[in-house]
């Protein structure tokens, strides 16, 4: 029998970013993301345990929107990547949105996640009259935008109460016709960032009391409602720009933008495509780049642990960037799926905790740079355990070693690689001679967390420091530079054990660690 299997990518070999998808590609990936969607017929029910919800999400790789509850009192968890603490580190919620009819309430519940479209749409009906909504949040501005629409019965009035992000009433006050709603991302330290909500409504009649936007409806006609998000992090006039977002739309102004935010993902969606016969796989692939591209844009914060979907002020492991697997794992698949815009913000956080670990290296008796299982934004740790594991550094350092293999662009390898260097650097230095049998070995390198001395050898970080040296020598040689330093590193990568094995029900299979 013949399998066939698809695979289509726009990849260019030497471009710093992807290459637009040509006509064959795109046509195929949209007719086949547009086979799937995600599907509610009763509210979700994970919302808050502190890590991945199971509610319908919305995303534009810096703002995301979690939906939970029925329309009668129904909560937008609004996140945004560079909302964190500056005393505790950690990820913090921006604030909340809640959407209630309160006559609707026992309504039916069905809701569809358009991933091709990145739109959410839900149907409620209850006593001869239906609510239907379509939300999205802007691909190319900060904005949440959520249609309602009434038919059948008597008018209605729906009300938008804005919410800082545990679910407290936060200061606001009016610009025009607009509700604004400041935020601060702790207890409002001067190193916490600050947000702003701006938000209206567009069609029916619309009035303001307190943290609420009510909106009178008609049955047959639709009101539009629209929040700019904004934060210190974007620009220090958040306010004025949070309500520049609002202030003059019109509903036309609104259409222009669904019609370019819809652009945005056919674009995205159209850089590679895969088809293979077991479905429900290939509908993971494309749900798991809807996230991908919902959680991590160019030019913003990279997300946390759990993207920008952060329902709730304490959120396990503190929603940081966990360098042992965590953080490296989602960006492969943007390497592999030609979409290398979305893994631009991973680098920075990386970067920016150079000069902390090279403390920590220094304080430990090491050379180079020495990583923690958890670091934050611009720097700083919100996990400062180590586990008894070196790997950190180098697992991190996988994602640009592979980009940069996947691209050959040497202008993206100058601004990692003297990075890259001090992670070589450790290991230059770390690695024990092993004369006997001719090879570098790693000692005292827990493959799990706060495994015991000694773990030695482990398979994991063997491959994560051959894959290192690989990527210094590449760039080395590419960038003409250091070239009595790539000799070290070539000694080391030619004399490197390799993973040690061992025999399991007749099988040949790769030892966790040698010892």
């Amino acid at each position: 029998a013949v399998t066939a299997i698809l695979i289509g990518s726009a990849m260019t070999v030497g471009a710093a970013a992807p290459a637009l998808a040509d006509s064959t590609t795109a046509t195929q990936a949209m007719r086949i993301v547009s086979q799937y969607n995600g599907q509610w017929t009763s509210p979700p029910t994970v919302l808050t345990n502190g890590e991945t919800t199971d509610a319908p999400l919305l995303g534009n790789g810096d703002v995301g929107a979690a939906i939970g509850g029925s329309i009668s009192n129904q909560t937008f968890y609004l996140g945004k990547n560079d909302f964190f603490s500056g005393t505790t580190h950690a990820i913090k919620p921006l604030g909340r949105i809640v959407v209630g009819v309160p006559s609707f309430s026992g309504s039916s519940y069905n809701v569809v996640e358009d991933i091709a479209h990145a739109e959410v749409r839900g149907t409620y009906t209850v006593g001869g009259q239906t609510i239907t909504t379509t939300s999205w949040i802007s691909a190319t501005e900060d904005l949440l935008v959520t249609a309602v629409t009434l038919t059948g019965g008597s008018a209605q009035t729906v009300s938008f109460s804005m919410q800082n992000g545990s679910g407290g009433t936060p200061t606001t006050s009016t610009t025009g016709n607009e509700l604004n709603a400041d935020v601060v991302a702790d207890a409002g330290g001067t190193t916490d960032p600050r947000a702003r909500i701006a938000a209206r409504t567009i069609g029916g009649t619309q009035t303001i009391s307190g943290n609420k936007v009510s909106v009178t409806i008609q049955p047959g006609t639709t009101s539009t409602f629209v929040a700019g998000i904004q934060s210190s992090i974007d620009t220090s006039g958040y306010q004025t720009a949070a309500d520049n977002l609002v202030g003059t739309l019109t509903q036309a102004n609104v259409n222009t933008l669904n019609g370019t935010h819809r652009s945005w993902w056919q674009t995205y969606w159209g850089q590679s495509f895969v088809e293979i016969p077991d479905k429900s796989i290939e509908k993971s692939w494309y749900g798991s780049l809807y996230i991908l591209g919902s959680a991590s844009r160019s030019g913003k914060y990279a997300p946390g642990l759990w993207g920008p979907w952060v329902l709730q002020p304490t959120m396990n492991w503190h929603g940081d960037y966990h360098t042992n697997y965590n953080y490296e794992a989602p960006f492969y698949a943007a390497l592999s799926t030609n979409h290398i815009d979305q893994a631009a913000a991973y680098d920075k956080p990386v970067l920016d905790y150079q000069s902390a670990g090279q403390s920590l290296a220094t304080a430990n008796g090491f050379s180079g740079v020495y990583y923690t299982v958890g670091i934050s934004p611009l720097g700083t740790s919100a996990d400062t355990g180590l586990h008894n594991q070196k790997s950190n550094a180098a697992n991190l350092a996988s994602d640009m070693v592979m980009r940069y293999e996947d691209t050959r662009d040497t202008t993206y390898a100058n601004t990692v690689y003297p990075w890259l260097k001090q992670v070589g650097l450790f290991w230059q230095n770390y690695l024990t001679w092993d004369a006997t049998n001719n090879r570098y070995v790693i000692t005292n390198d827990a493959p799990d967390e706060d495994d015991a001395y000694p773990q030695t050898n482990s398979s994991m970080s063997l491959g994560l420091v051959h894959l290192l040296f690989q990527g210094l020598i590449d760039m080395s040689t590419a960038l003409n530079v250091d070239a009595s330093t790539r000799t070290t590193w070539q000694n080391i990568e030619s004399h490197l054990s390799t993973p040690a094995t061992e025999t399991l029900n007749g099988q040949t299979v790769v030892r966790e660690t040698e010892v």
